[in-house]
């Protein structure tokens, strides 16, 4: 099974300080893509892993799923927020 075939929640680690960016998708393939994209024009929604790509660069940053789940929204944003939760110290998503 392809990236592009599942959905779930998945992460964007910083391999030198493990500072992780979590996110849910119905397409993993495409969602990568788009950060990568973003990241790299310097256009990142998220100004914090926008801040730590432009530092560290992006051979620095690993995208890996953490959950599978069926692509329901409802499922997948109860996933999304419990991991978001658990990783809210050391993460890129806290504002």
């Amino acid at each position: 099974m392809t990236k592009s075939k599942i959905s779930g929640i998945y992460q964007i680690k910083n391999t030198q300080n493990n500072k992780i960016y979590i996110g849910s998708s119905t397409n993993f393939s495409m969602r990568w893509k788009k950060h990568k994209y973003d990241l790299s024009k310097n256009k990142h929604s998220n100004q914090l892993l926008q801040r730590a790509w432009n530092k560290y660069g992006k051979e620095t940053f690993e995208f890996s799923i953490i959950k599978l789940c069926p692509p329901n929204t409802d499922i997948l944003l109860f996933f999304e927020q419990h991991y978001l939760d658990y990783y809210w110290d050391n993460g890129y998503n806290c504002y």
